[in-house]
């Protein structure tokens, strides 16, 4: 603390605890600006609101354009395909990794007194919103694919019994739970429409939507749609190759499962043996000593 007050007099043992709460209010306060500037992703059914989406789509590309310019491109893309995290984007993404970066380089110094601890507490802070991204985009990116199975399928069976693609199209998300990748296909949907049924350009902003290699896989299925009129084989190959991947996601969440009740069992055993002849152990070696005393 002593070290800090030399830079900052300012701060002291009892506002330091205000840091974390302040900057929690100006980060919600932030998104909060941030979502009422941008408008709310158009979540209903889109047939009566069209009108209304191409204006949210506009404005939304008119505000994403004027952060992703500079050393803000590469982060604000990768947030946007991970579905804006905590509500992160291009304009607050290092705003809040340097805040959180100083807050641990605070408490390091105020904890334990060293520059060096406090510097590796502050670049571990830097790190922290990186690795949670990494989380989130594992979860999201399993729970979209599990979608995309039931949308594929769904798809599939659509268009084997010659149902248009722009209906098959229009009902798709309502197999699917993920909310981002509900709304990819609302868009997808409509950006479909409203292009009069220009499917590269609605494929494209869907597949940049996400980063899975199966999100281009459909997208160009649907392209090779509209273009031939034979995408069945493509869509029962992607269905094919993501049961595989859900297959073998379960039956390793099983052998890890199975892993973890053999480890408590064996515990429990352990536990059972240790307090079963702990006692008789004990008594043996009070006997023993008696005997060669």
């Amino acid at each position: 603390m002593e070290f800090l007050q030399q830079f900052f007099p300012a701060i002291n043992q009892y506002n330091v605890y205000l840091i974390m709460p302040i900057f929690l209010l100006c980060y919600f306060l932030s998104v909060r600006i941030n979502a009422k500037v941008k408008g709310r992703l158009f979540q209903s059914k889109h047939q009566d609101r069209q009108s209304a989406y191409t204006k949210k789509i506009n404005k939304e590309s008119k505000s994403e354009n004027m952060f992703y310019s500079g050393f803000l491109k590469s982060a604000g893309q990768m947030l946007y395909k991970q579905g804006n995290p905590l509500g992160l984007n291009a304009s607050n993404y290092y705003i809040v990794k340097l805040a959180l970066s100083a807050i641990c380089f605070i408490l390091g110094i105020k904890n334990y007194g060293s520059a060096g601890a406090a510097v590796l507490l502050g670049i571990g802070g830097f790190y922290i919103v990186n690795v949670y991204v990494l989380l989130n985009k594992y979860i999201r990116n399993n729970a979209i694919r599990n979608d995309l199975l039931n949308a594929v399928d769904c798809l599939y069976l659509q268009l084997s019994a010659h149902v248009s693609l722009k209906d098959a199209l229009r009902g798709l998300h309502e197999v699917c739970r993920n909310k981002d990748f509900k709304n990819a296909l609302i868009r997808l949907s409509a950006r479909y429409e409203l292009t009069e049924y220009n499917i590269e350009e609605a494929g494209d902003e869907f597949k940049n939507s996400f980063d899975i290699l199966e999100a281009d896989m459909f997208s160009t299925a649907l392209k090779q749609q509209v273009a031939t009129g034979a995408s069945l084989e493509v869509l029962n190959h992607l269905s094919g190759i993501l049961r595989d991947s859900y297959l073998d996601k379960l039956n390793l969440n099983t052998k890890v499962k199975v892993l973890y009740i053999t480890a408590g069992v064996a515990v429990v055993l352990f536990n059972l043996i240790a307090l079963t002849f702990f006692p008789i152990f004990v008594s043996v070696s009070h006997n023993m000593r008696e005997i060669f005393k």
